[in-house]
């Protein structure tokens, strides 16, 4: 089964979570001075004020991170009622990640809590990768103290030829980890027609030991035929972003043209096109469910 188009899912993950350089060794955040502009549409350059400005005065403001040797690693840009308020709320917000991979972020609203660093976004949440991933959302969380993101929200991730879902999700970018939580499903486009893999969930990603891994009611669904089993896991070669390896495990079925094959566990090996079944193997035909 052409399930080796699974690399295309640790490559969009690698841009979204492994590239992010939302790393402890940013500094402090420093803030540009503002330009702040009035119902009456005057503008101005000044200092960063000290009190709230009045209620009619919006202020544009750009905070940015510097990592090593003083380069910048981030920066966040929006309009603000009150740069002084223990929660800045910013709308709408625009941001950019560099790093080997820039990552840009827009969002309707934004909150930045100034005491903890945490951040909530609300309304069309979108992240852009330069490589071409794209992550949309309607909420995202970021907490500072553990890094980590997470959403509560349907997901919709898309890079060429391919296109995941699924409701609910976190992700850790120091660690490269990345989980879904639920209703997962990804669709891969090939050039014998697309292949779907579905699961109850949750589907979790490891792009440092460049493993993922499928839980619960597991349907790998292409041309040739289907493959269920309780859980799937995907080993992808750390160099080539190739898959070297898949493994299902628990209540595996195979169901090709009019085979239907049973086992515990099955391997499969993608260079090789081989695959395996272990514990208590067995294949039925449809002509001998009908003379049983």
């Amino acid at each position: 089964m052409n399930i080796g188009a699974l690399s295309l899912l640790v490559l969009a993950v690698v841009c979204l979570i492994g590239t992010t350089g939302c790393g402890r060794e940013v500094s402090q955040p420093t803030v540009a001075a503002p330009e702040t502009h009035s119902a009456a549409g005057v503008s101005s350059e000044g200092e960063l004020p000290l009190t709230a400005p009045d209620a009619d005065v919006i202020s544009t403001v750009t905070l940015t991170g510097h990592g090593e040797q003083g380069r910048k690693k981030w920066e966040v840009r929006g309009d603000t009622a009150d740069l002084a308020a223990d929660v800045v709320e910013l709308s709408p917000v625009a941001a950019t990640s560099y790093g080997r991979t820039q990552v840009d972020l827009t969002a309707d609203h934004g909150k930045l809590v100034r005491e903890t660093q945490d951040v909530e976004l609300d309304g069309h949440v979108v992240i852009i990768t330069s490589d071409g991933t794209r992550l949309v959302t309607e909420s995202l969380d970021w907490m500072a103290d553990s890094e980590q993101i997470s959403t509560e929200a349907p997901i919709t991730i898309t890079r060429e030829g391919m296109v995941v879902i699924g409701v609910g999700g976190s992700g850790y970018p120091n660690r490269n980890r990345m989980r879904l939580e639920r209703e997962v499903q990804v669709t891969l486009s090939g050039e014998k027609g697309p292949t779907v893999v579905t699961c109850d969930g949750p589907m979790e990603v490891d792009t440092e030991r460049m493993k993922i891994r499928f839980w619960n009611n597991v349907l790998v669904k292409e041309a040739k035929g289907m493959i269920r089993s309780d859980r799937l896991d995907v080993d992808i070669h750390p160099e080539t972003h190739e898959m070297e390896h898949a493994t299902f495990w628990g209540h595996v079925r195979i169901d090709r043209g009019e085979q239907t094959a049973y086992a515990h566990r099955a391997h499969y090996w993608q260079r090789e096109g081989r695959m395996a079944l272990v514990g208590h193997p067995k294949v039925e035909t449809a002509a001998e469910e009908f003379r049983s």
